[in-house]
């Protein structure tokens, strides 16, 4: 998606914010592809941090299963 930022280049752990994406999930209230909006609206992130975590998450949630 991003390809002028990985994970390795931002100043946070996107797992830090699985919690807040497994709510939002377990919610029901949105489609989980709205989630890197919803992560930029609430938590501030910009557009290309948004995506890194979801993409994260994602490939968290694909390992569960």
């Amino acid at each position: 998606m991003f390809e002028s930022m990985n994970q390795n280049q931002i100043p946070f752990e996107p797992a830090e914010w699985f919690p807040e994406l497994d709510a939002l999930q377990e919610g029901g209230s949105m489609n989980m592809f709205g989630a890197p909006t919803w992560l930029q609206d609430n938590l501030g992130f910009t557009k290309e941090q948004s995506y890194i975590i979801f993409d994260a998450w994602c490939k968290y949630k694909e390992g569960k299963s």
